[in-house]
C-alpha cells in the first residue's frame, strides 16, 4: 500500500504522559516504518510516516484529545492527496499531502507496540481494520458498530476482531492470513459493542411493510440458530 490507506480501531487508553502505539507497519529488525498510528502524550491521534506527511513541520496530530478510560473509535484515511483523522466517526483533522507512502519491504505489522517493544499500549484495543483504499466518512460511520463480511468489503487487508478470548493468536478475519502472535497482553471481556451484519436473501417476490420476514441467523464459524420472524412496524403516514 503506497497511495491509499485506512486504519480503524476501537481504543480505550490509559496514556500516562508517554505516547502509545495502536498500529505500525514496518520492518522486522529495526524501527523504520511505512506508517504508525498512535496516541501521543497529549492523548491525541498521531500519524507518523515519511517527512512528506509533515509538510512545513506540521505533524499529523488530531485537534481533539481522546478521553482516557472511555471507548472511542479512531480512524486514519489517506486517498493519495488528503490525510484525515477521525474520532468517533467525525473528521477531526485534515491536511493535503499529495505524496505516496514510503516504499520498501514493510512486511511486518505490530499492534500495541513498536518493533522493539517500546511505546507499549496501556489500555484496551478492539476491532482493528486496515484497508488499501481510503474509506469515506459514511463508510467509517457504517462500520463503527457492526462486524464486516470480508467478501463484501473492497480493499480490506487486515481485520482483527479479538473475539478468541483465549490462546496466543489474534486471527485476521479478512481472509488474508495476517494472524497476530500475542505477547505481553491479556484478553479482556470488556469490549466495544458490535452487532453482526445481517443480509436478507430471498427468492420470493417483493415484501410489503406488513409482511413478516423469516430468517435463520448464522454467524461465521458458528452453527445456525433456530429460525426467527421479523415483524415490520406499521408504516407511519
Amino acid at each position: 500500500m503506497t497511495d491509499e490507506l485506512t486504519m480503524t480501531a476501537w481504543v480505550r487508553h490509559n496514556v500516562d504522559g508517554t505516547q502509545r502505539r495502536i498500529f505500525t507497519l514496518g520492518y522486522e529488525d529495526n524501527i523504520a516504518q511505512q506508517y504508525t498510528v498512535l496516541i501521543n502524550e497529549s492523548e491525541k491521534i498521531y500519524f507518523i510516516s515519511s517527512a512528506a506527511f509533515e509538510p512545513g513541520g506540521q505533524a499529523a496530530v488530531s485537534n481533539s484529545a481522546i478521553t482516557s478510560n472511555e471507548w472511542h473509535h479512531v480512524a486514519v484515511t489517506y486517498d493519495g492527496t488528503d490525510l484525515k483523522l477521525f474520532i468517533d466517526g467525525v473528521e477531526d483533522f485534515s491536511n493535503t499531502i499529495g505524496a505516496d507512502l514510503p516504499e520498501g519491504s514493510y512486511d511486518y505489522f505490530w499492534i500495541g507496540q513498536r518493533q522493539d517493544g517500546a511505546e507499549r499500549w496501556e489500555g484496551e484495543l478492539d476491532e482493528i481494520s486496515v484497508w488499501s483504499r481510503a474509506l469515506s466518512t459514511s463508510d467509517i460511520q457504517g462500520i463503527m458498530y457492526r462486524s464486516m463480511v470480508p467478501d463484501e468489503e473492497t480493499g480490506l487487508e487486515g481485520y482483527w476482531r479479538f473475539e478468541e478470548n483465549t490462546g496466543s493468536t489474534a486471527y485476521d478475519m479478512s481472509g488474508n492470513g495476517n494472524h497476530a502472535a500475542i505477547s505481553g497482553a491479556a484478553w479482556d471481556t470488556d469490549a466495544a459493542v458490535y452487532y453482526p451484519s445481517i443480509t436478507l436473501n430471498t427468492t420470493a417476490g417483493t415484501h410489503t411493510n406488513t409482511a413478516p420476514i423469516f430468517l435463520r441467523p448464522a454467524l461465521p464459524g458458528r452453527s445456525p440458530v433456530s429460525p426467527v420472524m421479523i415483524s415490520p412496524l406499521p408504516m407511519v403516514r
